[in-house]
């Protein structure tokens, strides 16, 4: 069963698209300047209805913004634990173990912070010079400037 959606959206959904294509298939390149919010969010409310189970609750979801929960975890989901959150969403919503994949995810977030080659600080001193504020300070550790903190969270559906 095809799904509702806009021409343009349809192309993408039914396509095997690469970044390459936009290159060298221009055709690939106008479906998606054809593409616009208002294709996304009618093909979405549409898809409140459709008979699969997975696609209606995430489309609802979005729709009536119940939007995916967030928690920080210390260490990774173990195989237990997410054999026991496809089982207990399998049965919550009468779906396969693999479908109830898509309910819960687990993602490390690591946040940007300074990097000497793309966010380069200059000082700019009175005798005209420039120099990198790693250089001019005796006080900055370079290391703790770059260092890139990563948390891991689980983001799930209530």
């Amino acid at each position: 069963m095809e799904l509702f959606c806009a021409p343009a959206l349809h192309y993408f959904l039914y396509q095997h698209i690469t970044g390459e294509m936009f290159a060298h298939d221009s055709y690939a390149l106008n479906q998606y300047a054809l593409l616009d919010d208002s294709d996304i969010l009618s093909a979405i409310k549409a898809w409140q209805t459709h008979p699969d189970t997975t696609l209606r609750l995430l489309a609802e979801a979005f729709v009536n913004r119940r939007l995916f929960k967030g928690r920080l975890l210390q260490q990774p989901l173990s195989l237990q634990e997410r054999e026991q959150l496809q089982q207990q969403y399998a049965t919550r919503f009468g779906i396969s173990r693999s479908e109830a994949e898509y309910f819960f995810e687990e993602h490390i977030s690591t946040s940007n912070t300074y990097s000497e080659k793309d966010d380069s600080i200059d000082i700019l001193y009175n005798d005209g010079t420039v120099r990198n504020i790693a250089e001019a300070s005796d006080m900055l550790n370079l290391q703790t400037l770059t260092y890139k903190p990563q948390k891991l969270y689980l983001f799930y559906y209530l």
